[in-house]
């Protein structure tokens, strides 16, 4: 393990973080290399500059729930590729969407959330009995594939 500074951003807003991070070292050409858990560290390390939740931490609160990745994202109400940038640190979150996690630690605001969302796809159902044109036929579906527009005179 080797204490490491990097550079984040640039220009005025850069900033220099370091971190202990795992540094290999090539006996033949004496290059120093960093591997996946290097960088893991460094992005948990950036996630702590900002003050936000890192990857491993969002990840274990989805499985504290023991919700898949999509049942959770149906919950919170963010698309399951938001969610899986996340978990994977490829994105890290906004300050509203990391405070917003930080409320389902309590399992009270989890039961409520789940218990809104029940009530809110039930209303939607309930909605769309009520306009046929919801309902696509089979008929409709095909006139819709064979559709094209067409250039005018």
């Amino acid at each position: 393990m080797q204490n490491i500074t990097f550079d984040y951003g640039a220009g005025d807003t850069a900033v220099q973080l370091s971190a202990e991070v795992p540094v290999y070292h090539c006996a033949n050409c004496d290059i120093q290399i960093l591997n996946y858990r290097a960088e893991e560290i460094q992005h948990n390390t950036l996630c702590e500059h900002f003050g936000v939740l890192n990857p491993s931490s969002i990840v274990q609160l989805r499985k504290s729930y023991g919700m898949s990745r999509a049942e959770f994202a149906r919950i919170l109400g963010v698309g399951e590729a938001s969610l899986n940038r996340w978990e994977k640190g490829i994105n890290i979150q906004n300050y509203a969407n990391d405070r917003y996690l930080r409320l389902l630690h309590d399992p009270d605001t989890m039961a409520r959330l789940k218990k809104l969302v029940v009530e809110q796809s039930n209303s939607r159902k309930d909605q769309a009995s009520k306009f046929g044109c919801l309902s696509l036929s089979s008929t409709l579906i095909e006139r819709q594939r064979k559709f094209q527009l067409r250039r005018s005179i």
